[in-house]
């Protein structure tokens, strides 16, 4: 039986609405209610005439009417509204349908059909059904979670992806009435100025120390808008020696284009310094924006500012000399070359490379060299624009220039680019000013809830490499400064640079001309070198700029004994045909390399390669060091040596009864506890049982001591010295040298000594047994001045030796450097 038919019952309203939904998903139509006169107005009526017999609440209504949605109820012609012309062409759903649907009381407590028109006049179709108003309706609990998403900045796209599958079929329409409708709701009537207005009074309300400039025109029209609260005041005072601008438009629908301020924590991560939304982008607009900024952040901190990075805006070049005339200015390589690209891309290759040069020279006199290249091979039109616009522009944008001041690595102005695209996530052309402050408040909030979460945690965490966990310097840096800085200076301190090289940069133990130090105000490779050579401690906290040092909400102690794990790439080749392709790709480019050298140096680097391959087929493991630039072929007399011997696999050698010719093994904190200056990041594996018996009693357990024999120094080892069952990695020598030029020509002595452990042997004479020496790769020598008294002039390197005779101890055939 039908669900709705003449004459049927209800005890509710309740109850017809359940069958009436039933009736319409069953024949795919929607009943539309008409007239109608509710069960309160009814019984107000009977009150009033001093009845008691009330109609029941849950009948809802006296009587009403339904007629299909595409049709008009009897007696009531067809509605057509003129409007006001604006949208003359109109369309509607009433075609004139008669189904029809009279409600009425029985009694006073049910309800039933008292008149009923089942007929249509149209095709009853479950599409057309489907794509009614009425049935993409949203419950309240999804129009709930549809508020979300909308509050949230999801693009309404991405809302109907999520409601086909929640709801069935929603059009942009839909959203776009709802959004409407709850855009009235939240606004409270307000107009787009006093809801500006509004959000800025909340604003400062919320946040006492928060700045807010606003400036018009003569005309009273809105000129900019800057606003900065006290969190960004903050950024500035801790980050501001370098500041980063520029300008993101589609941003509100007034095409008020917003004006980044930005800074670099000490973690590398750009924070925000600052807003403003100006009507243009013209000098005297981006001055008075500036001008606002200065006033807000105080004198004190505005003298702090030494460089702002830009593109090439000549409105924003001028307001910055303007407001900022002490500051650097750099601009943004990325947009120099873009524009550079654009300009030289009917000249020839040769002009080319040379622009593409000018980015990146660093000296005056080889910057010099290429204009007059250039002038020579552009033509007149393109060498006028540079001379014009760039060779002789005062700001920085080569290299040259902006290595004569701080930018903490900021070449470009990709951190702002890369905020501005945030912003673009949740603010576009249709927000309204009010929409893009509240917008670009919650993003600073959300980083700086970012931030506290990140100093918080690290706070209480210990950092350490798997690669240097008993380095007492690598370890300082790690726990004392950020992972931005620490990575820098670690990088640095593990780079040995060339004398050259250091004379080059007028590198000292407290400043250097290199790129490293003007850039970060941080110690470089040159620093560090020379503190080593003076027997000076390479790294100090006093000398790290604040911002770069890693904020502690309590003391934390680094842990002892970390356990060192040696984890593998996530890209090493698994099975062998992997790696026969992958070792096959580099012997290629290897190939390729020694194919262009000169007979002398392939006949050499063949041979590296012939003794590698030895090394390797014979089970061995070998580690390339460096051979430093200028180095000779001579073999050197050592004055004074020290053996270091670390981490290196170790075979039983037979030795003599009585007598033990190894070195003794040392760990990194006992080689640091001697006060011995050799610096390296090599790191001992030895157990803490070993650990404990190298600590007990030094005197008696090693004594080795250093003696002369006919002229030469050599090292005596005691019997006890065993290397055996102990893992070492290099052999480091300690050397102290006046004059690293003339080589000595020592007296031979009586006694041969050999060192003799792992694959290979050190022998006294430069012999070996077996062919050990002639195995030997290279040698890590660091050459150090423990004697300050004698005033020498001693510098640290690596230095290979080589001999082709026999020679004493100090004399070695070939240089080692296996692990």
């Amino acid at each position: 039986m039908a669900t709705l038919h003449l004459n049927k019952v209800f005890n509710s309203f309740e109850e017809f609405e359940q069958a009436q939904e039933k009736y319409e998903n069953e024949n795919f139509m929607v009943w539309v209610r008409g007239r109608s006169t509710s069960v309160e107005h009814a019984n107000a009526l009977l009150r009033s005439k001093g009845r008691t017999d009330l109609f029941d609440e849950k009948l809802k209504y006296r009587y009403v009417n339904f007629s299909c949605k595409l049709g008009v109820l009897p007696n009531q012609e067809k509605r057509i509204g003129t409007g006001k012309g604006d949208r003359p062409r109109q369309e509607s759903h009433k075609i004139g349908c008669p189904a029809f649907l009279y409600l009425s009381a029985k009694g006073r407590n049910q309800l039933f059909i008292k008149e009923f028109v089942p007929e249509h006049n149209h095709e009853c179709d479950e599409r057309v059904f489907n794509q009614l108003p009425e049935k993409r309706d949203l419950t309240s609990d999804a129009q709930e979670k549809v508020k979300l998403l909308f509050e949230g900045g999801v693009k309404p796209s991405v809302v109907r992806n999520i409601l086909r599958g929640l709801t069935g079929s929603v059009t942009a329409r839909d959203l776009a009435n709802y959004r409407a409708r709850w855009n009235k709701e939240k606004h409270g009537g307000l107009s787009e100025e006093e809801r500006l207005a509004t959000v800025l009074q909340n604003l400062k309300e919320a946040d006492d120390g928060a700045s807010i400039f606003i400036g018009t025109d003569d005309e009273e029209n809105l000129k900019y808008v800057f606003f900065q609260t006290s969190g960004m005041r903050k950024n500035v005072a801790q980050y501001g020696r370098v500041i980063l601008l520029d300008h993101s438009h589609k941003v509100n629908k007034n095409r008020m284009p917003v004006c980044v301020l930005m800074v670099m924590d000490g973690e590398g991560n750009g924070r925000a310094a600052g807003y403003a939304f100006v009507a243009n982008e013209q000098l005297v607009t981006v001055a008075d924006v500036l001008s606002s900024f200065r006033q807000s952040i105080g004198e004190d901190v505005a003298m702090g500012v030494k460089t702002i990075v830009i593109d090439k805006d000549p409105s924003e070049i001028g307001a910055i000399q303007e407001v900022f005339p002490d500051v650097h200015i750099q601009l943004c390589i990325f947009h120099v070359g873009r524009t550079l690209k654009e300009k030289s891309s009917k000249e020839t290759t040769e002009v080319k490379e040379i622009v593409d040069e000018l980015k990146y020279v660093r000296t005056d006199a080889r910057f010099k060299a290429l204009c007059s290249q250039l002038e020579k091979a552009a033509s007149v039109d393109f060498y006028e624009y540079m001379k014009e616009n760039w060779l002789d522009c005062p700001q920085a944008w080569s290299f040259r220039d902006k290595q004569h001041s701080i930018n903490l690595g900021n070449t470009t102005t990709n951190r702002v680019e890369n905020h501005n695209s945030k912003i673009k996530m949740i603010l576009n052309s249709k927000s309204t000013l009010a929409d893009a402050v509240e917008g670009l408040l919650n993003i600073f909030t959300n980083k700086e809830e970012d931030v506290y979460f990140r100093e918080t945690t690290a706070s209480f965490k210990v950092a350490y490499l798997t690669t240097a966990i008993s380095d007492p310097i690598v370890n300082a840096m790690l726990n004392d400064l950020t992972r931005f800085a620490s990575d820098l200076l670690i990088n640095e301190l593990q780079k040995v640079p060339s004398d050259e090289e250091i004379v080059e940069y007028e590198g000292s133990t407290s400043e250097c001309g290199c790129p490293h130090f003007m850039s970060y105000d941080l110690p470089c490779r040159h620093i560090f070198q020379c503190r080593r050579m003076q027997g000076e401690k390479p790294y100090h906290l006093g000398e790290i700029a604040p911002m770069f040092r890693k904020k502690r909400l309590c003391d934390v102690a680094i842990a002892p004994g970390l356990v060192k794990k040696k984890i593998l790439p996530v890209t090493v080749p698994k099975t062998s045909r992997e790696k026969y392709n992958a070792a096959n790709d580099t012997c290629r480019l290897i190939s390729s390399l020694l194919a262009e050298c000169g007979s002398a140096q392939f006949h050499e680097r063949s041979l590296v390669l012939k003794e590698l391959f030895k090394l390797w087929a014979e089970g061995k493991e070998v580690v390339l060091l460096e051979k430093p630039k200028g180095a000779s072929e001579t073999s050197y007399a050592l004055d004074s040596c020290v053996v270091e011997v670390l981490d290196m696999p170790c075979k039983d050698t037979s030795v003599n009864p009585g007598e033990n010719t190894q070195p003794k093994v040392t760990s990194q904190a006992q080689h640091t506890a001697q006060e011995t200056e050799m610096e390296h990041i090599k790191i001992s594996d030895s157990t803490p049982d070993e650990n404990a018996k190298q600590n007990e009693t030094p005197q008696a357990q090693h004594t080795s001591q250093e003696t002369e024999e006919n002229g030469i120094p050599v090292i005596v080892l005691d019997s006890d010295d065993e290397l055996c069952d102990t893992e070492v990695r290099d052999v480091y020598i300690k050397v102290e040298e006046d004059d690293f030029d003339t080589p000595k020509t020592p007296a031979t002595p009586s006694t041969d000594i050999g060192l003799e452990f792992s694959d290979f042997i050190l022998t006294h004479d430069g012999a070996s047994e077996d062919g050990g020496a002639n195995r030997l790769s290279e040698l890590v020598l660091a050459m150090d001045n423990d004697n300050e008294s004698s005033g020498s002039n001693t510098k640290e390197k690596e230095v290979p030796l080589h001999s082709d005779t026999a020679t004493p101890r100090k004399h070695f055939e070939h240089i080692l450097n296996t692990s």
